[in-house]
């Protein structure tokens, strides 16, 4: 007689996988709670789901994990998939703030787990504090992730060094010979050529982001279709590194924009008109990042995103309404706070005609 508990394997693993897309939107742990329906469970669980996103911002912590997932191998247990690895607090400059590894990350931290789930990694979070860089041998192993397919660089400022958010460092300054912001990025996208997102959302770089185009070369990472920005207040990337970006980025399609720098928001003006053939989703966290692109042509637009709050959706159907496009909207709600409008082109306008009149 068919239970509960005998359930094919494959049957359970599209289950747990519609357990897990859902409770992960809304921030829940119940999946985790099926693997004391049974032993089967438990264990596909283990291997399966348990692991899938793994945050880590202690080095205390990391030890006792890779001691943790040894120890289950050896003991039988399949060896757990991580897709989403994100280590983050990673300190790169200076006497670390707790010696004991309970407060900080270090570059050993990340080459470890990586090299445990080399064969598994999908999406990479690199989160630093106060500095992005990284050495050749880190960079190298991420090079060789053949499943990668996002990476994410995040810079945070502790709270005493919150005074280098916008200040610019030479080479020579860095210390331990190691790259600067800017040329570690390039260094890491030539090594990595396999992925498709690039969420540069917190990448708050200290040195001069003029370099990048020099770094860049003539390269072309023609993998990365998605790329994601943020403009906040002070410490963004200058036009000069968006130019040289978006140069090498030649099938761009997804371009994602978020922040309250809406006084930045004419740095914009020329990735968009890089751009402004090839892109098909454009995403915005707030309507004022439109003023400076109202005139430009997208030939290709087939969505407009919008995360807003409940109370401004009326406010994005009025701007949509003035343009030459008919269209289609639906919602999705996170919270009371939050609201995912998607805006679904149905007839492109005319080549000659702009976004907004």
């Amino acid at each position: 007689m068919a239970t509960i508990a005998n359930i094919p394997i494959d049957v359970l693993l599209l289950i747990f996988d519609h357990l897990d897309h859902k409770t992960e939107t809304e921030g829940g742990k119940d999946i985790a709670a099926c693997r004391f329906v049974c032993r089967k469970w438990a264990n596909l669980l283990y291997q399966h789901h348990l692991y899938r996103r793994i945050l880590f911002k202690s080095s205390d912590r990391v030890m006792h994990f890779i001691r943790a997932v040894s120890s289950q191998s050896l003991n039988g247990l399949a060896f757990p998939i991580c897709l989403h690895l994100a280590v983050e607090r990673i300190w790169t400059w200076g006497p670390p703030l707790d010696r004991f590894g309970t407060a900080q990350t270090k570059f050993l931290d990340l080459d470890a787990l990586i090299d445990l789930f080399s064969d598994t990694i999908a999406e990479l979070t690199i989160g630093v504090t106060n500095f992005f860089t990284l050495p050749s041998a880190t960079i190298e192993r991420i090079g060789r992730l053949k499943r990668l397919r996002a990476l994410r660089i995040r810079i945070g400022f502790s709270s005493k060094k919150k005074h280098m958010r916008g200040l610019e460092f030479t080479s020579d300054q860095i210390p331990g010979g190691l790259p600067t912001d800017s040329e570690c990025l390039c260094k890491l996208l030539k090594a990595a050529q396999r992925f498709a997102t690039l969420d540069l959302g917190y990448f708050r770089p200290v040195c001069s982001a003029k370099t990048i185009a020099f770094s860049l070369g003539n390269h072309e990472f023609s993998s990365i279709t998605n790329l994601r920005l943020a403009f906040k207040e002070t410490g963004n990337i200058t036009q000069d590194g968006i130019v040289s970006m978006s140069s090498a980025l030649p099938n761009l399609k997804l371009l994602a924009i978020w922040g309250n720098g809406f006084n930045h928001s004419q740095d914009l003006l020329p990735i968009f008109e890089t751009f402004s053939n090839r892109l098909e989703v454009i995403q915005f966290s707030n309507h004022l990042f439109l003023d400076n692109i109202l005139d430009l042509h997208f030939p290709k637009l087939r969505v407009l995103r919008f995360y807003t709050r409940p109370n401004e959706v009326d406010i994005y159907i009025h701007m949509i309404s003035g343009t030459p496009f008919q269209f289609t909207c639906s919602f999705a709600t996170f919270s009371t706070n939050s609201v995912l409008l998607d805006v679904i082109l149905i007839t492109r306008g005319k080549k000659s005609q702009a976004l907004w009149k």
